[in-house]
């Protein structure tokens, strides 16, 4: 897996890949708050190519991006929001499975959360 962290205009940008599988997650962490609820890190795109999908990768992407966060630390929170008319509802209990609660739902979308132990 490749890591690649960088600061851009007030943001820390984190890419997770793994060109093998044609897979990754993007991650931002911020000093400012992503959501109404305070969450400074926010996860977006996580992808496993479909003929990758059932292996365990996307697990193992998304425990690298927790991993990465905790080894930065002063972060407790990740947030993601899910646009449900983009993405299947597996995807969520997907997430749940892994540890995150829905916040709230808005429009089309619902913010979940994942608190880092």
């Amino acid at each position: 897996m490749f890591v690649s962290i960088h600061d851009w205009k007030g943001v820390t940008r984190v890419l997770i890949a793994d060109e093998a599988t044609k897979s990754s997650v993007q991650l931002e962490i911020g000093e400012k708050p992503f959501d109404p609820f305070g969450c400074k890190v926010f996860l977006f795109d996580l992808w496993v190519d479909k003929e990758y999908r059932g292996n365990g990768i996307g697990d193992r992407l998304l425990d690298e991006a927790e991993k990465v966060v905790r080894q930065m630390g002063g972060y407790d929170t990740i947030s993601l929001e899910q646009h449900l008319g983009e993405s299947p509802m597996w995807v969520r209990r997907w997430y749940e499975r892994k540890g995150y609660e829905v916040m709230m739902s808005r429009n089309k979308s619902v913010l979940m959360h994942k608190k880092l132990l």
